[in-house]
């Protein structure tokens, strides 16, 4: 997987890390993250939770049964993932 890296699409990384916009995903394997943020390590501990969000969704969407679409904070509205469990 590839990031966009020219045009109005561009993103940095594989993902952004919600809560600390200025730090992204430099690489992922199956469920897990590499971030390379010194700032980010000093941060957070193990057990601490973040909002990522991903640059290439489709992988994520079969990992979990919902997904909640959130504005100013709260959730508006939780969704069933109809391809859930879906991949050969």
């Amino acid at each position: 997987m590839q990031c966009r890296t020219v045009g109005i699409c561009a993103t940095p990384g594989l993902g952004t890390i919600y809560e600390y916009p200025k730090v992204h995903i430099d690489k992922v394997f199956d469920e897990h993250a590499i971030v390379n943020s010194r700032d980010f390590h000093d941060k957070v501990e193990i057990g601490d939770k973040v909002r990522i969000i991903p640059v290439h969704i489709c992988p994520v969407c079969n990992l979990y049964e919902r997904a909640y679409l959130i504005s100013g904070g709260e959730v508006i509205k939780e969704m069933e993932i109809a391809c859930r469990g879906k991949l050969m």
